[in-house]
């Protein structure tokens, strides 16, 4: 999971914890575009089914602050 850094954790102050070891960002051609150095989790309460997922923060458009899964 990916959230955009500027548009959701500035607007809701989600508190960000930095990676021990930085994770490649890579393209969808296997090129590296930048490194990840930041996450968050946060925990989903669907009826009686309860998750953790963790979120990495990277730059995404503003018309898509949020990434759930790749298509």
């Amino acid at each position: 999971m990916f959230i955009d850094k500027d548009s959701l954790i500035k607007k809701y102050n989600i508190i960000i914890k930095r990676l021990l070891v930085l994770k490649p960002l890579r393209l969808a051609n296997g090129l590296l575009s930048s490194f990840i150095t930041h996450y968050f989790t946060v925990r989903m309460i669907i009826s009686h089914y309860i998750e953790s997922i963790l979120f990495y923060i990277i730059k995404l458009l503003p018309l898509i602050p949020v990434i759930l899964r790749m298509p």
